[in-house]
């Protein structure tokens, strides 16, 4: 045992001896920081942890790390396995912990030693410090979606936001959904927390604020569920000045029990049914006309309806006209507008008129 010993200790010698630096006049120490201080894996998976060693004042020498408390079924390697530190310098070295697809789901106390050894006065000492991390070894993946009811809104509104959460495909229960408001200046304006229910459904409101700010938003949602690991996605939405996109997607004629019909009698009854979608911002009090013309391109009669039409969705309005026992004979063009509010307030029209034709007989 003495001559191994021996043999080691020259070996040392004989390495530091090609190897220039000052003798240090006492022991000298080391920092260690060791990072991330818990870390999650899948099982099969790879995670590093990154070791940091950095010399006090002319402490130097041989550095080595190693790692104890893995558990079955996962081993680490170190990189570089060995290096030199030099007096006042920082030596940065990755622990890779590579797990199997048997290592057992849980969380393990993982030892990280650091090992440094000196050559002072003719002596070799060892100086060494541990940090204790967290290894989390998870089953599987969660993955999340979100939605919100619509994708602009007005100060003051409530944001709906839903999704669902699986792993990686039946619904997951319980797992735990942050979610994180963004403002245009990348300022947290609100943050929430909810659960999901057996199927991984989730839903939670978020308010905009009377005063907030014009702009885009981000959403930010994060899932998380011991033994699975966490995920996280977003969602923009706009606040404000957003403007109406407005378009006539249909304009046609009925009889008054909803059959299309383009010929009506004297004394007869029609409805103008006019469609209108809207994929811009909301629509507030908004006006749907209908003007009708007679075969000399004189106007009938013009009627409107109030219209909030929210972002994404479809407004229908239906106008009744009824023609006298005297209605001028021949054909009728019934015209769609769309406008922001009247027009001798100040309105405009938002969209090109669309227009259809019928056909008043005896």
């Amino acid at each position: 045992m003495y001559k191994l010993r021996a043999s080691a200790a020259a070996i040392m010698l004989i390495a530091l001896a090609a190897v220039t630096f000052p003798i240090a006049s006492a022991p000298g120490d080391f920092t260690l920081g060791v990072s991330p201080e818990a870390g999650g894996v899948l099982r099969g998976e790879s995670i590093d942890y990154a070791v940091a060693v950095t010399s006090i004042g002319t402490f130097q020498g041989f550095l080595t790390v190693e790692l104890r408390g893995l558990p079955s079924g996962s081993e680490y390697s170190v990189k570089p396995a060995t290096s030199f530190v030099n007096p006042g310098e920082t030596i940065n070295v990755t622990v890779a912990v590579q797990t199997g697809l048997d290592t057992p789901v849980g969380s393990y106390p993982l030892n990280i030693t650091a090992m440094v050894s000196e050559y002072s006065q003719g002596i070799i000492g060892t100086v060494a410090h541990s940090k204790t991390v967290t290894l989390n070894v998870l089953s599987e993946m969660l993955y999340i979606t979100v939605s919100t009811d619509r994708k602009s809104y007005n100060q003051g509104d409530t944001v709906k936001v839903s999704g669902r959460v699986v792993a990686p495909y039946p619904g997951v229960e319980g797992a735990e959904v942050s979610i994180e408001l963004i403002d245009p200046n990348l300022t947290q304006v609100e943050s929430t927390k909810t659960y999901t229910n057996r199927e991984g459904y989730y839903q939670q409101d978020l308010a905009i604020k009377s005063d907030a700010p014009q702009g885009t938003y981000t959403i930010l949602v994060e899932a998380n569920k011991t033994t699975f690991k966490e995920t996280r996605t977003y969602a923009t939405i706009t606040v404000g000045a957003m403007k109406p996109s407005i378009m006539i997607t249909s304009i046609y004629i009925t009889d008054i029990n909803g059959a299309s019909q383009t010929v009506f009698k004297q004394g007869a009854a029609a409805i103008i049914w006019i469609e209108v979608t809207n994929t811009g911002g909301d629509l507030t009090n908004g006006l749907v006309w209908a003007q009708i013309e007679d075969p000399n391109a004189a106007t009938v009669t013009v009627m409107y309806q109030i219209a909030n039409i929210r972002q994404g969705e479809t407004f229908k309005a239906g106008f009744s006209l009824t023609l006298s026992q005297s209605q001028t004979l021949g054909q009728y063009t019934a015209k769609a507008f769309v406008s922001d509010k009247l027009i001798a307030q100040g309105g405009r029209f938002l969209t090109p008129p669309r227009q259809t034709t019928f056909t008043v007989t005896t």
